[in-house]
């Protein structure tokens, strides 16, 4: 009898330590759902606040190294369990100024290759004009084309056999005994002549200082868009409306537009050109904006061109 009692005794505790068991389990369970859910709650949170803030647009360096596209995106991946700082506001130094380019105009199609250079053919969806660029983004004349692709391995070509018989003719014997002094003596004549091989240099270097890179062109569209917001807000009533960028091209346009054909004719875009490059920087943009611009060279613009070259579509 005393042994029975024993084992019923026994039983009797053992069921309870697996009812005891049970309950701490459960609610060790319902406690690790709450901090979840508190901290997925949190994290939506966060993310609300930084879309409407105003670092919402500006891409910033991740302390992995990585460039992204606002800070939002950065809190995103904390919440995903990334341990990841924001190293500082804009692009990471590494990246190449192709993706630079790209993070900093999400709204245009630009194309970079792997080693972060710029593809030789770039296009805009848009109006359906593509062109050749150097691997530094900058447009090759006379290769723009409408609906199609253009051959730019051929004009690489080109620009290569040109590049080396530049540097060959520079680095043959003659050259070299001219290109010692910038200037030679005619013998002939006694009077001293300027070296043809000077002159050239000269005049490359002088086109090459002159060229407008895609990062260029993007600071100048920023700078030259700020100049006609400012007049948009001096004669429109509506305080909020220059914050549409769109609308404000779209006014301009049309200001500059005297007959309404639709096109600016040289006439009617000069005032800009003498303004910008009096005002708007950098100045070798202003210098080639119309140019630039002018995409099937007609020396005009369209509503099409011209908000291709803006990087915005208006065509409403």
């Amino acid at each position: 009898m005393t042994n029975f009692n024993l084992i019923s005794f026994t039983s009797r505790m053992i069921l309870f330590i697996i009812v005891f068991v049970a309950f701490a389990i459960d609610d060790c369970h319902v406690a690790g759902n709450t901090t979840v859910a508190i901290a997925k709650e949190e994290c939506r949170k966060r993310i609300a606040q930084c879309s409407i803030s105003n670092g919402a647009n500006t891409p910033v360096c991740g302390s992995d190294g990585v460039t992204y596209s606002s800070q939002c995106e950065v809190v995103s991946k904390q919440c995903r369990g990334g341990e990841i700082l924001i190293k500082h506001t804009g692009p990471c130094l590494a990246t190449s100024p192709c993706s630079a380019e790209r993070i900093a105009r999400p709204g245009v199609p630009i194309v970079c290759r792997p080693d972060g250079n710029y593809a030789p053919v770039q296009c805009h969806t848009e109006t359906g004009y593509c062109w050749c660029v150097t691997p530094q983004g900058r447009p090759l004349p006379n290769t723009t084309v409408k609906y199609r692709r253009p051959k730019c391995a051929k004009v690489d070509v080109i620009t290569t056999l040109s590049s080396s018989s530049s540097l060959s003719s520079s680095a043959s014997p003659s050259s070299s005994s001219m290109s010692n002094n910038d200037d030679a003596v005619s013998v002939a004549t006694g009077q001293r002549r300027r070296s043809p091989v000077i002159k050239q240099r000269r005049q490359f270097t002088s086109r090459h200082r002159n060229t407008c890179d895609r990062a260029e062109k993007s600071k100048f569209n920023s700078n030259l868009i700020e100049n006609f917001k400012i007049e948009y807000r001096r004669t429109n009533i509506s305080s909020d409306g220059d914050k549409n960028v769109d609308r404000v091209l779209s006014w301009k346009f049309m200001t500059l537009d005297k007959d309404g054909d639709g096109h600016l004719d040289r006439t009617e875009y000069k005032e800009l050109r003498r303004l910008a490059k009096k005002a708007v920087r950098p100045k070798k943009c202003a210098r080639t904006f119309a140019r630039t611009c002018d995409l099937n060279q007609d020396l005009k613009l369209s509503r099409q061109e011209w908000g291709s070259c803006l990087a915005n579509d208006f065509t409403h």
